[in-house]
């Protein structure tokens, strides 16, 4: 039976390529793409707010538009589909 001690396994340093150009482009599109969700939440949440003011004043289609786009933007609001 094997039996791993943890001690070796805290010893020991994750394993990362430090200098590949590869992992370093990676790192790079991982923080646009968060950068970008980012920015994305923000206008959809603008979009729905501006929504729901129009749905308050009664303009219905437009605020249909507002929400119709927000969801376009990040699909995984769940307040959007309500």
């Amino acid at each position: 039976m094997f039996e791993s001690s943890e001690d070796e396994d805290e010893e020991k340093e994750p394993i990362l390529p430090k200098n590949d150009p590869a992992f370093k482009i990676m790192e790079a599109d991982m923080l646009d793409r968060k950068k970008k969700r980012q920015r994305d939440f923000k206008e959809a949440t603008a979009l729905k707010e501006h929504g729901n003011d129009l749905l308050k004043k009664g303009l219905y289609k437009t605020a249909i538009k507002c929400y119709s786009d927000a969801m376009e933007l990040r699909k995984d609001i769940l307040a959007l589909y309500s």
